[in-house]
């Protein structure tokens, strides 16, 4: 969760994505390379209600990466 948290520069991110997704959703978003991509994942995660079988369909499926290419 450290390593996660020192990736943002907004402590009030962090603390307000803890209260809202699970750890097993913590632990898909972990392996996430870029800062954009976890924020992407985690507000899709809970405004969607994504599962976290559903989590690691999109990322299998790249949603962030088909969603920045869509938007060029």
């Amino acid at each position: 969760m450290i390593q996660f948290a020192e990736q943002f520069d907004d402590l009030q991110i962090v603390t307000s994505l803890m209260t809202q997704l699970s750890w097993t959703h913590f632990l898909e978003l972990f392996p996430l390379k870029t800062k954009e991509s976890k924020l992407f994942y985690a507000n899709k995660i809970i405004n969607e209600k994504w599962s976290v079988r559903q989590t690691k369909f999109q990322i299998k499926r790249k949603a962030f990466e088909r969603k920045e290419i869509a938007s060029l």
